[in-house]
């Protein structure tokens, strides 16, 4: 399932860009869900519970309540990766686009060229190359986030505590659960008590563990044998041993 959202305030453009969407839909077969957007307020309040969930975002420049380049700015400060396509009828601000790491900027006057077609056949390509996704229940609400981006897991008591790139956040589980989730052979369990990404780690002794971030983590002397190990299998697969 590919997740786009579409923020474009025109309803007839915006009606004109979904029957293309559903015809890309059925040429490529991508199971496509799309979510529509008249302003930049509504679609910021849809991510407020979706943020993870969007694969592609296809954006106006022009919107009444603010510009598509500064909804592209929160969007990427809310700490989405998803690709994000300007289709606009100006290429007056594509420079400026820059800043959010767009993927493409294509206007209006060429919607039809096949450009658009292309630059969503790529942005899918990208995102089916992402990392997985690691996916816990918090007050109800399910939580993404790409395992490329987690330092590390600790368990303490019935709560997990989850230390990304994004900041920190707890919920309640168990190790066993967190083992049978996870991508065993990029995370590694060090102690009783904490799961390391070894993506992040850049220093290790035989008592403790220095991820990319600071944070220390000791290693339990049951699980030093096993953890040099697999961390040394991990290096060699990667040619940096």
């Amino acid at each position: 399932m590919i997740e786009i959202c579409l923020c474009e305030d025109n309803q007839r453009t915006r009606e004109r860009e979904v029957e293309f969407l559903e015809d890309f839909d059925k040429k490529h077969n991508v199971m496509m869900q799309l979510s529509t957007f008249k302003t930049a307020e509504e679609l910021l309040f849809f991510l407020a519970d979706h943020l993870k969930e969007v694969d592609i975002f296809l954006l106006d420049v022009y919107l009444p309540d603010m510009s598509g380049i500064e909804l592209a700015k929160k969007i990427r400060n809310m700490g989405s990766d998803a690709q994000i396509i300007f289709i606009t009828s100006s290429k007056d601000h594509v420079f400026e686009a820059f800043d959010t790491m767009p993927l493409h900027y294509i206007t209006k006057d060429t919607f039809y060229s096949g450009k658009l077609e292309d630059a969503l056949l790529k942005a899918i390509e990208l995102r089916n190359t992402r990392s997985p996704q690691f996916t816990y229940k918090k007050r109800g609400s399910d939580h993404f986030v790409d395992t490329n981006d987690i330092y590390s897991f600790e368990i303490n008591g019935r709560v997990t505590i989850i230390d990304t790139t994004h900041g920190v956040d707890d919920f309640y589980g168990k190790m066993q659960d967190l083992e049978e989730a996870l991508p065993m052979d990029s995370f590694l369990r060090v102690h009783r008590s904490f799961i390391v990404n070894m993506k992040h780690i850049i220093r290790f002794s035989p008592t403790m563990i220095t991820l990319r971030n600071g944070k220390e983590i000791p290693i339990g002397k049951s699980y030093y044998a096993n953890s040099r190990g697999a961390f040394t299998d991990y290096l060699n697969k990667r040619g940096k041993a």
